[in-house]
């Protein structure tokens, strides 16, 4: 088993009528968390392996993901695609199907100092939104939890 971990964040209310919103998980600040199973990642890597020329390409590689994570066609809300494992930790914020940002985090380097406060995942949070206010940071704040 390996300890990385591929999730999506979105709003609550960006997941009305989405086929997601059924395997959805309610996080604070209204904010829903929906893990990829390895059956999605399964129709992930026969979409990138079917079209190769356009893998690499961010926006593509969104779409192929929210599409088989359940997202209709048609959905324009803001959504974080997060992706941790041990000392490293990347994201990618889309919103109506554009790529807006992307964010990588890797403490495995020598001589890496930043802190994971100031992190990727942290970073994809507050772009769709989350607040850190009194807490700790924006995992803490709606309640993400990261093994």
């Amino acid at each position: 088993m390996t300890d990385e971990v591929q999730t999506l964040v979105t709003g609550v209310r960006e997941l009305v009528g989405c086929e997601a919103s059924v395997l959805a998980v309610e996080l604070r600040q209204g904010k829903a968390l929906l893990r990829l199973t390895e059956e999605m990642w399964d129709g992930i890597g026969d979409a990138l392996a079917s079209n190769p020329d356009d893998a690499g390409d961010l926006d593509y590689f969104m779409s192929v993901v929210l599409r088989n994570a359940g997202f209709g066609r048609g959905f324009s809300g803001a959504v974080a695609f997060l992706e941790w494992q041990p000392g490293r930790e990347s994201a990618i914020v889309a919103s109506r199907g554009v790529v807006s940002a992307s964010f990588v985090l890797d403490r495995t380097e020598e001589g890496a100092s930043q802190s994971p406060a100031d992190g990727a995942v942290n970073a994809a949070l507050r772009s769709i939104g989350v607040v850190r206010d009194e807490w700790p940071d924006e995992r803490a704040a709606v309640g993400l939890e990261m093994p």
